[in-house]
């Protein structure tokens, strides 16, 4: 029996300079449709990203969190990574998106033209980067009721996400950071503070919220014409409003839950389209051992996205 093909879009914290530039330089579906989402860009804001992005100076190892560029550069990834997959003819029966990667699932359903989609997006960096106060997202390996059993953690940070058993996320405000920072090294704790500036799916990015939800209301939405898994319910998307796409940032991320809901029904092949085969590790962490799924990562940090799409197209053929 056939598997389904889930698309997976990541969102915050799994980007970095010179992203997919493997894939530019080599696969003129990707690199022209980047092109075209550039110049989308540039058409709303007068900007770049490519020029940021993929500029000589700017290696994996500096760090790239200024989000008014790295919102539109993530959105811009995956979008394109989904039309190049399409383009070699692998079309998806669900589209799962984490955080901003909702975004991208919706213009790939057609909730919303890819236009919009760009508008959208960088009118929330905007928003938020004029609006809150800095903050930061860690992740940490350890038990996830780690969290509620810590005061160090449940009484200076928000938890915004549970990835798998042994990883959560949380959100902080950056006065707080150090304090926290400083336990789990004591307590010897591996943890990672993500290239995010701000504290998504926490209460310290309300001060966007009027501004950003005003905007929304003067967009419009269809139905997705593919079904949507929602990382901010858990379940399948039906219908989307201008609330939805507020709650998407400021929501704790359900992805276990997502990704119960379609292993309920059945088997998928799970393409990760994001930057950093970020969803396919917690994917992979959340199977059981009876589960007949794959995951598959096109993207990562080691220059790999030829070689991993190549055995992607295999696999389909």
């Amino acid at each position: 029996m056939r598997k389904s093909t889930v698309f997976m879009f990541s969102g915050q914290g799994s980007q970095y300079y010179q992203m997919g530039v493997n894939l530019f330089q080599n696969n003129s579906l990707f690199k022209n449709e980047m092109l075209r989402l550039d110049k989308i860009a540039k058409d709303i804001n007068g900007r770049s990203i490519l020029d940021e992005l993929y500029k000589k100076d700017n290696n994996r190892a500096k760090l790239f969190d200024d989000i008014t560029y790295t919102h539109p550069a993530i959105v811009m990834l995956e979008y394109a990574m989904a039309h190049t997959l399409m383009g070699y003819n692998v079309e998806p029966d669900y589209l799962l998106g984490a955080s901003l990667g909702e975004f991208v699932s919706l213009a790939v359903a057609g909730v919303v033209e890819v236009e919009t989609m760009m508008e959208m997006v960088i009118t929330q960096a905007e928003c938020i980067a004029s609006q809150c106060e800095l903050g930061n997202m860690v992740a940490i390996i350890g038990d996830k009721n780690l969290y509620e059993n810590q005061p160090i953690l449940y009484e200076h940070s928000e938890l915004v996400s549970i990835n798998f058993d042994s990883h959560f996320v949380v959100s902080i405000t950056r006065d707080r950071l150090d304090r926290v920072v400083e336990w789990l090294r004591r307590e010897d704790i591996i943890y990672q503070v993500l290239p995010v500036n701000y504290a998504f799916h926490s209460p310290h990015i309300n001060y966007a919220k009027y501004s950003y939800k005003t905007y929304l209301e003067t967009k419009t939405y269809d139905n997705p014409a593919i079904p949507c898994i929602s990382c901010a319910t858990g379940k399948n998307l039906n219908m989307v409003n201008h609330d939805y796409l507020w709650d998407v940032i400021r929501s704790p991320i359900r992805f276990t839950d997502a990704l119960n809901f379609l292993e309920d029904k059945g088997e998928y092949v799970y393409l990760d389209l994001g930057p950093s085969g970020t969803l396919t590790n917690f994917a992979k962490y959340n199977l059981n051992k009876v589960s007949g799924s794959e995951c598959y990562p096109i993207l990562t940090p080691f220059e790999t996205g030829t070689d991993n799409l190549s055995k992607v197209l295999k696999r389909f053929k």
